[in-house]
């Protein structure tokens, strides 16, 4: 497969800056439910 791999070197490092972009990314998206984007993504 033919693609761009984005890495940080370490693999909790990867979920982490992961899940920081799903968090803004909700944040942005359903700006009424920060709190309960907060609670689940942590």
């Amino acid at each position: 497969m033919f693609g761009i791999a984005i890495t940080l070197g370490y693999d909790k490092l990867n979920h982490a800056a992961a899940f920081a972009v799903l968090a803004s990314i909700g944040y942005f998206a359903w700006p009424n439910h920060r709190a309960k984007l907060t609670v689940l993504l942590i």
